[in-house]
């Protein structure tokens, strides 16, 4: 008999990591219920979630995925009868907005996707775990498609990637909401299917980083055998080390576009070799990733 998790995070959008992960959860081998918590009024939710759960027979682990508007009581009521995992994925910075460490505290295990989050969570919660976001390969990969763009980008504004994309003399194609107008095409957002095939037509796509993490952006590209030039992040090195084309700077980010624009060669041979060799290994699947929370919950003896 196939055991029950709940994961409470965002269904409503076909791009959300959330419904990766309750996608993998039942590829290896588990029932999943989903539970949309933005889909209700907040004043609403408790109820509602508790209802929810109490319909469902052996419920032996629930999934929170960052749940900022449910409330921490909710998540403590729910602790004392079933094993629960907090799941967060931003910086710092939106981890104190929302109070992430007294959601981890509330919970029998924690995750973060970032070192620093998670050595935080681990004052609140010893059963705190660094865990990374996993990507979906069979969505995510290489079209072997013929190079269409010169730079991409996919995301939305804010100062530092303005300050970065003003200053760049190259062509650089980006989609995503908010962008004002300037020397550079600018589309809408695009996701999944969309950005599989943006990524795949082009020669190098850019990647910026958070504070103290990094987004599945960089997990996506590689699966997609994309050629990455990133911003510079702690967590980012530690994961991938010289695998990866780093830069932290406008001078620098110029210097290695108009570097590997110029060498096709050595950019494709990167691609088909190096990466394969070296990056490949690396890229964690939504499959893996929650197959160590299932390890981990079964390092602690509960009943799963």
């Amino acid at each position: 008999m196939k055991k029950n998790i709940v994961i409470v995070g965002v269904f409503s959008n076909e791009w959300s990591t959330n419904v990766f992960m309750a996608n993998a959860f039942e590829n290896i081998g588990f029932n999943v219920f989903r539970f949309d918590f933005r889909a209700f009024p907040k004043h609403e939710i408790p109820k509602m979630l508790i209802d929810f759960i109490n319909s469902i027979n052996d419920v032996f682990l629930i999934v929170f995925c960052k749940v900022d508007s449910v409330p921490i009581k909710t998540l403590k009521d729910l602790t004392g009868i079933i094993p629960t995992w907090y799941w967060f994925m931003d910086p710092m910075t939106v981890a104190n907005t929302i109070n992430a460490a007294e959601r981890a505290r509330a919970c029998t295990y924690a995750s973060s996707t970032s070192y620093k989050v998670t050595e935080y969570f681990k004052n609140f919660n010893k059963n705190s775990y660094r865990i990374i976001e996993g990507v979906d390969t069979t969505l995510y990969r290489n079209l072997g498609l013929k190079k269409e763009y010169d730079v991409l980008f996919v995301g939305t504004p804010d100062q530092k990637r303005l300050n970065y994309l003003l200053n760049v003399p190259y062509n650089v194609k980006i989609f995503g909401n908010y962008w004002p107008q300037c020397k550079h095409e600018t589309n809408p957002p695009i996701y999944n299917e969309d950005l599989v095939l943006a990524i795949n037509k082009s020669k190098i796509i850019l990647n910026f980083t958070r504070p103290d993490s990094y987004s599945d952006r960089v997990t996506q590209i590689l699966a997609c055998g994309g050629f990455v030039l990133t911003e510079y992040a702690d967590d980012l090195f530690m994961d991938f080390g010289d695998s990866l084309t780093y830069f932290t700077n406008v001078n620098e980010l110029n210097q290695a576009i108009g570097y590997f624009l110029k060498a096709p060669t050595i950019r494709s041979n990167y691609i088909r070799k190096y990466y394969r060799k070296n990056l490949k290994p690396l890229i964690q699947t939504w499959e893996k990733t929650c197959d160590e929370i299932i390890q981990r919950v079964k390092e602690n003896d509960e009943p799963i």
